[in-house]
């Protein structure tokens, strides 16, 4: 059975695996953003992009709930850019 269009582009998965036998696993969204990366020590890291696109959140899912606890001990970090526009006359 061949799934609806576009349902098997909703995110992708790639497993690492090195040497040792550890592996890392990390999950992209339908925009290929990187969303959910799983490293050898079982830790989920957490990714989050505004709407442009760029990543605004990173987040240590501590209570390994797969998704971003606001008010729980997920330990999130905020991302600010800010770009500045030079203007030089002669």
């Amino acid at each position: 059975m061949t799934p609806p269009l576009g349902i098997e582009h909703l995110s992708r998965t790639y497993r690492t695996v090195f040497p040792d036998g550890a592996t890392t696993q990390s999950s992209y969204s339908s925009q290929d953003q990187l969303s959910k990366q799983l490293d050898p020590d079982n830790v989920t890291t957490l990714y989050q992009c505004n709407a442009k696109g760029e990543l605004e959140y990173i987040v240590l899912d501590l209570d390994r709930g797969s998704m971003i606890a606001w008010n729980g001990t997920d330990r999130i970090t905020k991302t600010v850019s800010k770009r500045y526009l030079r203007t030089v006359c002669d």
